[in-house]
């Protein structure tokens, strides 16, 4: 996806030129990465290669950033903000979708605490604002969905509420059978011998 090298500008220290002739993976004059960025990963202790590509500020990954496989198939796309996952990242296989999950990044990044609107889970279409500790990296917030990549089936759900799961919708496991107490078998009625001249009478035999 790149050409070739160049030597760096008045504002850049380096930079480099894309097969569309555009300047990407810029460095600033304080070695801060700007702009578009293609960075290539090679395969390692069995560990897959892949390239990601997305932009830069200050250093920071902003907005959408997309993943391939070395063989070009996109194998996730993750929206950043301020280097930190923000709203659906999804992740897939070659045969499709496998997981999306949902990220809130932190807005006040300067500050100890921060407000949110967020959904009242006792009132439908309700938002209340609720104070949190900025920790200063991103917080599970929605609902994570797992998915069967050939028929786009769900398989799994989890639920997240500010980082707390709070349902697991995975099957759960069988309940065991109770042995403790042998069932009585009943087996089919035994006619007695007839008494001739009159009925035969049958019983139960209970095991």
């Amino acid at each position: 996806m790149l050409l070739f090298s160049t030597g760096a500008s008045a504002q850049y220290k380096s930079f480099i030129k894309g097969v569309h002739g555009d300047s990407i993976n810029k460095v600033d004059m304080n070695d801060k990465k700007q702009g578009k960025w293609v960075i290539r990963v090679a395969p390692l202790r069995g560990n897959p290669g892949y390239e990601e590509e997305g932009y830069f500020k200050d250093d920071l990954k902003q907005g959408t950033w997309k993943s391939y496989n070395l063989m070009g198939d996109k194998i996730a796309e993750e929206v950043f903000r301020n280097g930190n996952k923000d709203g659906r990242c999804a992740y897939f296989s070659v045969a499709g979708l496998i997981r999306e999950e949902y990220w809130r990044a932190p807005r006040k990044t300067d500050q100890l605490y921060d407000t949110i609107m967020v959904p009242d889970p006792g009132i439908a279409n309700k938002y209340k604002q609720v104070i949190i500790r900025n920790e200063g990296h991103s917080i599970k917030h929605g609902t994570w969905r797992y998915f069967d990549p050939v028929y786009g089936k769900i398989i799994a759900e989890e639920k997240y509420y500010l980082d707390d799961l709070q349902v697991n919708n995975k099957e759960a496991p069988a309940q065991p059978v109770d042995t403790s107490t042998k069932k009585r078998q009943v087996l089919p009625k035994i006619p007695e011998t007839p008494n001739f001249g009159g009925k035969s009478r049958t019983k139960s035999v209970i095991q």
